[in-house]
């Protein structure tokens, strides 16, 4: 029996690195993107029944290694290349999400949501105040701005599909730009006017900066012949499509979701959008938008609920989380091509395109519990 015992033992992680390997070779990904829990759950779910069987067989002395090999491994593993086949398309898109996520986040602040078992909703709500720095700095890099031009220019079927879709997301949402709220937005071209229309106007009554001065005055104490600054059509047209990446699915609102359900979903539970179930709708604006001669700073607001699996939208949620997901774009002012007036474009930076995301939970009284006699 012991040498059964130490015989399965010592096959069970020579199969989970085989499944590893051919996993690996017909989903094309790298080995660190496959720790998220699905691929890992069916891998030892595989060795595991093997395990069992192999094990019961063996000490009935009902079949040799060999026979084991054939009639017990081959068909769990038939069954497991035939899942990842039919699930290619999804579990690519998971490994894609999985490895960026391991690159965004330190393992140690994973492992803790992970691996921690929480006594209750208080219990949670200390760990996070806790980690409040670290759930508040959590540095997003860019993906990759210039090849997202380079596809706008090279795929133009698949970039208008994208940006209608866009387009649909922020008819969803309440947009604040320098203070005003825009009126719903029906196509991009009406969001640039918009944009230029208030930011070029924002422009006029900030601050500018005399060239033959470092300083900065009011542009009422300007002299007469300093032109206006204003916005350089190739900066609004790149932050109108920033705009839009900002609100839809799949850039920040689903930066911040995959991070949120990264960290405080899991088997038993289920994270959503607020908006999706219909609660706590906010009537502030979900996307601020503000902007000077300096910078524009993109802030994209969601929140998001957490439910016992099978009861989605049923119940009150566990716990509700905010999350803010900021850019900042800097800027610099510079003559034009004519000589008669000043331009804003986008200045080069070495954090050009990064974002940050910060996560808070709601906030939460406590309420006193009070026994009386019955």
């Amino acid at each position: 029996c012991a040498t059964v015992s130490s015989c399965v033992a010592s096959v069970q992680p020579i199969l989970l690195k085989l499944l590893q390997a051919v996993t690996m070779e017909i989903l094309c990904v790298e080995k660190s993107a496959l720790c998220f829990n699905e691929l890992q759950t069916m891998m030892k779910r595989v060795v595991s029944e093997y395990e069992h069987k192999v094990s019961f067989a063996s000490l009935a002395f009902l079949s040799s290694p060999q026979d084991s090999a054939e009639h017990v491994l081959q068909p769990l593993v038939t069954s497991y290349l035939a899942y990842l086949i039919k699930e290619r398309s999804r579990l690519v898109e998971a490994c894609a999400v999985e490895k960026w996520l391991s690159l965004l986040l330190a393992q140690k602040l994973r492992n803790i949501f992970k691996e921690m078992e929480f006594q209750s909703i208080g219990h949670l709500l200390e760990v996070c105040y806790g980690l409040q720095y670290e759930l508040t700095h959590i540095d997003i890099p860019p993906q990759s701005i210039e090849s997202d031009e380079d596809s706008e220019a090279g795929d133009e079927s698949s970039t208008c599909s994208s940006m209608k879709q866009a387009i649909v997301d922020l008819q969803r949402e309440v947009l604040l730009v320098n203070g005003q709220v825009l009126p719903p937005i029906t196509s991009r071209q009406q969001l640039l006017e918009l944009l230029t229309s208030t930011l070029n106007h924002t422009a006029t009554q900030d601050f500018v900066l005399r060239p033959e001065a470092d300083t900065l005055i009011e542009t009422e104490h300007s002299d007469d012949n300093r032109k206006q600054s204003s916005f350089d059509s190739n900066t609004l047209d790149g932050l109108t499509r920033r705009l839009l990446l900002a609100t839809s699915r799949t850039g920040s609102a689903g930066d911040a979701f995959f991070i949120v359900r990264d960290l405080f979903g899991g088997d038993e539970v289920e994270v959503v959008s607020s908006s999706s179930t219909g609660r706590h709708r906010s009537q502030n604006s979900s996307i601020e938008l503000k902007g000077s001669l300096s910078s524009v700073t993109i802030r994209c607001h969601a929140s998001f609920d957490v439910y016992p699996k099978d009861s989605v939208g049923r119940c009150q949620p566990l716990i509700q989380l905010h999350t803010t997901t900021t850019e900042v774009i800097y800027l610099q002012e510079i003559r034009s091509p004519n000589n008669e007036e000043y331009v804003l474009q986008e200045k080069g930076t070495d954090n050009r395109g990064y974002k940050s995301l910060a996560i808070r939970p709601a906030l939460y009284e406590r309420v006193e519990e009070w026994n009386t006699p019955s």
